[in-house]
């Protein structure tokens, strides 16, 4: 069934597209439903990008942020994740394998199941400027990369180093 978007015409051409993906996943849900597979079945939503702002904003993290969706029938299953936590589209597999009970013979360390407590560091790069966000702050927000701070929260490599850039870094 062809989804109508004629009543936003006169809305911003974005709304559109959210109002497509809205109508399209109750559609998709209310069939997969009906499904014998259904109930034994995570889905992961997600998006690869953010869309244009709607209004001018100087808040340099918000040009990242994009939702990633757990859903399965069985809510128990997700219990211990938290929708406040930082998460990037890297943690879904180690999260993933958690969830189904799957060891992870080798472990990417940039990448961390989203069950596991602690601090997540995620670095940002775009148009010149460097940030590394955290659960807790910001470590810095330069037009210039003036150091770096290494986070590790694996045993051996917990040193937590600072490295100053010299002149000409």
């Amino acid at each position: 069934e062809k989804i109508d978007t004629s009543d936003l015409k006169n809305e911003i051409p974005m709304l559109k597209s959210i109002h497509y993906t809205d109508e399209a996943l109750q559609n998709f849900f209310t069939c997969a439903k009906a499904q014998p597979w259904f109930n034994n079945t995570l889905f992961i939503i997600m998006a690869d990008h953010t869309g244009p702002a709607l209004k001018p904003v100087s808040n340099f993290k918000s040009n990242f942020e994009i939702p990633i969706l757990f859903y399965t029938s069985d809510i128990k299953k997700l219990q211990g994740l938290s929708n406040q936590q930082l998460a990037q589209q890297i943690d879904i597999l180690p999260t993933l394998a958690d969830l189904i009970g799957f060891p992870l013979l080798n472990k990417n360390h940039l990448a961390r199941s989203l069950y596991e407590p602690g601090q997540k560091v995620i670095p940002l790069f775009s148009d010149q400027r460097y940030e590394l966000v955290t659960d807790m702050n910001k470590s810095f927000n330069e037009d210039r990369l003036k150091a770096i701070r290494q986070y590790f929260s694996e045993g051996l490599y917990d040193n937590r180093l600072y490295f100053p850039m010299g002149k000409g870094n």
